[in-house]
């Protein structure tokens, strides 16, 4: 594996970590 692909798999974790944390944070989102 190349250093770009390992990259792009951790910034799509990471967006997906984000929009997770995003949405349980979310008051409006939990109901």
């Amino acid at each position: 594996m190349t250093l770009n692909e390992s990259e792009i798999k951790l910034s799509g974790l990471y967006s997906k970590f984000k929009m997770e944390m995003t949405y349980h944070s979310d008051p409006k989102a939990s109901c």
